[in-house]
């Protein structure tokens, strides 16, 4: 009885685990007809693509989390327009008549995401030394400048917000919106 429950527990776990034993590297790329580093160069690319695509550039509102938890009484409109794959030129309604060129990259987080690496009017809203101008309580306006991707729906380039996974949607520009941002 000893050797029978020997057997038991040892063997048969063996033998669940030699099917995993002979899938080869190779089936698994085979299944979705990539490698899973070249799936994400290949979503890397075509994000890119699509960013730089848009003639007039991408557009989306935001509104900010204030102090007393609402987000429906101020709203922000930024336009960014995609120059290359590191460089983008952005405007935002509460900066009437300025544009700024700063820098972007496309990674690998938990997703592809957009990041804005450096300062731009988009940070303001994370920069807790606004909190008096937002009304935040030492928290900036709650906001964010890294945003995972989530894929193109219609026109429009769908995202969630890093930290508090808002959705966002950058629709496409046109000159009419750069010119409301004089």
């Amino acid at each position: 009885m000893k050797h029978l429950a020997y057997i038991k527990a040892k063997l048969v776990p063996a033998l669940l685990f030699v099917p995993l034993l002979a899938c080869q590297k190779n089936d698994m790329d085979n299944l979705f007809g990539k490698s899973p580093n070249q799936r994400i160069e290949t979503a890397r690319t075509d994000l890119y693509k699509e960013l730089m695509a848009a003639k007039d550039g991408w557009k989306f509102d935001y509104y900010p989390r204030l102090l007393d938890g609402s987000t429906d009484s101020v709203k922000f409109t930024y336009l960014f327009k995609f120059i290359d794959s590191t460089r983008v030129v952005m405007k935002a309604s509460n900066h009437i008549g300025v544009q700024d060129t700063s820098e972007y990259d496309v990674a690998l987080g938990s997703t592809i995401k957009l990041r804005f690496t450096t300062y731009n009017f988009i940070h303001e809203l994370a920069d807790a030394a606004n909190s008096d101008k937002y009304k935040t309580g030492g928290r900036g306006a709650a906001g964010e400048f890294e945003f995972l991707y989530y894929g193109k729906e219609g026109s429009d380039l769908h995202f969630k917000t890093n930290r508090e996974q808002k959705d966002i949607r950058l629709v496409p520009a046109t000159s009419e919106s750069w010119n409301k941002a004089e």
